[in-house]
Order: C-alpha cells, then structure tokens, then sequence
C-alpha cells in the first residue's frame, strides 16, 4: 500500500525516486557537477515535471543523493575489518575501502568540492570526514594508544589528508594512475604514517 504524501495525495513509489537517485549520480559520475532537473529527467527516461512529482525541486533531489552518498559510506565502514586483526590485514581494509569509496563517489565528490559553500553539502562532507576520522581511530587504535592524544590526532589528520578525495582525483584525472598503483602507493604511505608496535615483553 503506497503512503500518503504530506499534502494528502498518493506518495509516488519509491522506485522513481531511485531511478531518479541513480541517473543524477549517473550524471555526476560523467562529470556533469551541476546537473538540471531537465537533465535528469532525460536520463531516466521522464519529463521534468514527473520528477518534480517525486522530488520538490532540485534541492530535494540533492539532499536525497547526499543521504545515498552517507549511507554508503556506513555501509563500507560497517563492512570493514575487525579492528584486533594482524596489522597488514587492517591497512589492506582500510585501502581497500578509501579506493573503492573514491572510486564509486567520484562525480559526488567532485559535486561537493565545486559547491562546498551550500550550506547541506558542506555538513555532508564534514560528516562523511567524521566518519572516516572515527574509523581510522578505531581500526589503528592499538598503534595510536602509547601516543599523546596531539600526536594521536595528528596521525589521524594526516592520514585523512592522504586519502581525501582531491588526491584520488589528481591521481586519476591527471597522473592517470590505476587503481592498483594508487592501493600499493596509499598502502605504503598509510603504514609510513603509523606508529611501529611496541615490542611484546
């Protein structure tokens, strides 16, 4: 049974909404940072005004993607490593997770670094670098645990700042590296940045 929509009319099915979803990341995907409603529409095989009649405005339809983008994110950190696992195992999740999100969100982030000053796609991207600050304290906590909370905080930045979707775009866009080059170089960078366990008494 479809749900009421807030003025009383039939809620359009949700499956709309998603295709919507998927052609405008499909489109930021392409490397379209802006795209318009009419855009869209011709991507997913409808008028503008059927968009309209699942999203209200161009505003809706952003922060829906921002919400998809977020989820993913969960996602990928739900399904990362178990944080007592043997060092290498860690690292290796960890790069494989920062590829592939640069990898999949790539025309998102490009949307959110060109209009980083919108209001809820700059709270979006704080929060995905919470998230990803969070992770990189839980997953190497044994390695950051003898350190100073400073030092502690400065390895975490440091390594956000590795992994930040500029540096994946640079790489890809304009030094052409693979994804397998990027995974062995950020591998060889993140376990330069991390502290050398503490010998076993």
């Amino acid at each position: 049974m479809s749900s009421a929509s807030t003025d009383g009319r039939p809620a359009p099915p949700a499956e709309g909404r998603a295709a919507i979803v998927d052609a405008m990341l499909g489109l930021l995907n392409d490397g379209r940072t802006e795209p318009s409603l009419t855009d869209v529409a011709a991507r997913v095989g409808m008028s503008a005004d059927e968009v309209l009649g699942h999203f209200d405005g161009a505003d809706d339809l952003r922060r829906e993607v921002i919400g998809l983008h977020l989820h993913r994110v969960r996602s990928l950190l739900d399904s990362a490593g178990d944080p007592r696992s043997p060092l290498a195992d860690r690292v290796r999740h960890y790069v494989d997770a920062r590829v592939e999100f640069n990898a999949s969100m790539a025309g998102t982030g490009r949307a959110a670094h060109d209009r980083g000053q919108v209001p809820e796609i700059a709270a979006a991207v704080e929060e995905v670098r919470q998230m990803w600050r969070e992770h990189t304290r839980t997953q190497f906590g044994a390695e950051l645990a003898p350190l100073s909370p400073a030092d502690a905080d400065a390895v975490v930045t440091t390594v956000e700042q590795m992994f930040r979707f500029g540096v994946w775009d640079e790489l890809v866009s304009v030094q052409g590296r693979s994804t397998e080059q990027i995974r062995r170089a950020w591998t060889r960078q993140l376990l330069a940045q991390l502290p050398a366990p503490e010998p076993r008494p």
